[in-house]
């Protein structure tokens, strides 16, 4: 049955039409497309007093007329503009919940959604305005027995989107992604939960300010990529389970991230200004990596405010014992590094990689006791390293290290080594010695 009869019959069948749209859908819970052909019949009576039961997606403005005295749609609603003409909103007045996804895709104005107070998820992409004032009646985007996952801002690809007001009463949500919007310079207007799953930050490069995300103390997943950010003001995390800091050109420090304590995965990648990485309240992390940050000179084991670099101290009954919990330390491709100290308590781990540092001079590893696997490679002007605890090593690779003598690791018992291109020969090595 096509979308014409369908809504024909829509006005014409003497069933009761909340009946209809009920069967409509459980059968399969199909997308249903409004007619066209629209006639002098009262489209109030399409909502039976107010409620629509299935799925809808408009792209006409006669689909959306439809749609007039709906309060509630049980169901997605996708509103697509096409090439038929210029989408008004203003029929949806009296809309006030929509339980699934609302979806809109290219439409100039928000003028008509005035009333909406909750959404399942909420979508919107490719638009005209720029801000969403006329989302002001917006309260919650989640929908607990939607059946489907709910909770989800998607904002992207909206040329002039210069800001987010109109969403400071949306208080309730899981997940927020902004993408790919080169207009939006603040997150003012921004409301939200203390404990939301994913902010992601993403390609918006006249971003300068996200000190509206002070409401969250705790985000499960952080991206903050390609914004024309120069800090992060503004966040008080504590604790998180996933961050990534990647290609901000204009980003100068992490210094906002210093009240971090817990950190599962902290990557570190791409930020050529960047000149600070300075946590001075870090007590657990899981995997590190740090990663072509061209600017960043000195990666210091414990605070030092006078100096860029990654700290890691002052607090608490261990004020600076930072466990790795047998993962990852990584720092590589940083074309000014000079000095890199390891954390203390970081004694045993499965992988630590520092290659390709070109002005890397010394590579301090104090407390490292034992390393599933040690990568040192790379690093044209390494000449000095520490590792004076280090008892055990399974795969040990140190290569292409021309300034660096290997000395260290005569005694130390691996499984594999790999040990060439350094200023000396492998001492483990048949025929090796130590100068």
């Amino acid at each position: 049955m096509n979308s014409r009869n369908l809504s024909h019959r829509l006005r014409a069948s003497p069933v009761p039409v909340l009946l209809l749209a009920v069967s409509l859908a459980a059968c399969g819970g199909r997308r249903m497309s409004l007619g066209d052909n629209a006639d002098d019949t009262a489209t109030s009576d399409l909502c039976n007093g107010g409620t629509w039961t299935a799925d809808v997606s408009a792209h006409l403005q006669s689909q959306l007329d439809e749609l007039f005295g709906c309060e509630v749609i049980e169901g997605d609603l996708e509103i697509r503009q096409s090439s038929a003409g210029e989408l008004s909103l203003t029929a949806l007045s009296h809309l006030r919940q929509v339980r699934g996804d609302l979806e809109i895709v290219g439409v100039s104005s928000f003028a008509g959604l005035e009333a909406l107070e909750q959404v399942g998820n909420l979508r919107l992409s490719q638009l005209g305005s720029t801000d969403l004032t006329a989302l002001s009646q917006l309260r919650r985007v989640l929908w607990e027995s939607s059946g489907k996952g709910s909770g989800f801002i998607d904002i992207r690809e909206n040329p002039n989107l210069q800001s987010l007001a109109g969403l400071e009463g949306v208080t309730v949500w899981s997940d927020l992604q902004l993408l790919d919007n080169p207009t939006l310079a603040s997150l003012v207007g921004l409301s939200g939960p203390p404990f939301p799953g994913l902010v992601n930050l993403t390609k918006l490069p006249a971003l300068r300010d996200v000190r509206a995300l002070d409401f969250a103390s705790t985000i499960q997943t952080l991206y903050i990529s390609y914004t024309g950010l120069e800090s992060l003001e503004g966040l008080t995390l504590g604790a998180t389970i996933s961050i990534n800091v990647e290609h901000n050109p204009a980003l100068e420090s992490l210094n906002w991230l210093g009240g971090l304590r817990s950190v599962d995965f902290l990557r570190i990648q791409g930020n050529d200004s960047l000149i600070e990485i300075y946590l001075s309240k870090l007590e657990q992390a899981r995997a590190i990596q740090i990663l072509h940050n061209d600017a960043l000179n000195f990666v210091p084991a414990f605070p030092s405010r006078g100096e860029g670099g990654l700290g890691f101290d002052t607090e608490g009954p261990n004020p600076r014992f930072v466990p790795l919990n047998g993962q990852l330390f990584e720092v590589g491709g940083n074309a000014n590094l000079v000095i890199i100290r390891g954390p203390d308590g970081f004694t045993n781990v499965e992988q630590i990689s520092i290659w390709g540092n070109p002005s890397l001079l010394d590579l301090n590893l104090n407390h490292l006791e034992q390393a599933d696997g040690l990568q040192i490679r790379d690093n044209a002007s390494l000449n000095q390293l520490s590792v004076p605890q280090l008892r055990r090593v399974g795969d040990l690779e140190v290569v292409n290290n021309p300034a660096l003598s290997i000395a260290d690791f005569a005694g130390v018992p691996t499984f594999s080594r790999s040990m060439s291109g350094n200023a000396d020969a492998d001492p483990n090595a048949p025929g090796g010695s130590v100068p």
